[in-house]
């Protein structure tokens, strides 16, 4: 169990450390910084992967995995809060802040039952 909740915390915790990276060491904005961190660096590594040299020949196979849709999903919630936080008091705050909640709702739940599936 205790396993299980380390391997999934490893992503956001990776996440947030490369947040906090471009943030501080390049003097990014925090909505761009999350942004590559929870959603870009999700789909770069999935891009990466296909290669040809991977075990994976079917590159389709990868964006029907309902665990990395709910991964990039949610990600993109992530990076909606920290976008409305960054921007605040600006009107795109009600927007960005619904946006996370949706997208945070739907990747939990695609997050969750790609749990039960296995």
């Amino acid at each position: 169990m205790a396993r299980t909740v380390q391997k999934q915390l490893t992503y956001p915790l990776m996440a947030f450390a490369a947040t906090l990276l471009l943030h501080f060491a390049l003097g990014m904005a925090w909505r761009w910084a999350s942004l590559v961190a929870f959603v870009g660096w999700p789909i770069a590594g999935t891009l990466i992967t296909l290669d040809g040299d991977d075990d994976i020949k079917d590159s389709a196979s990868l964006f029907s995995d309902i665990q990395s849709w709910g991964q990039l999903i949610a990600g993109c919630g992530v990076a909606a809060f920290i976008a409305a936080a960054d921007v605040w008091p600006s009107g795109a705050v009600p927007l960005l802040g619904t946006t996370g909640l949706v997208a945070s709702i739907v990747g939990g739940t695609l997050l969750w039952r790609s749990r039960r599936e296995r």
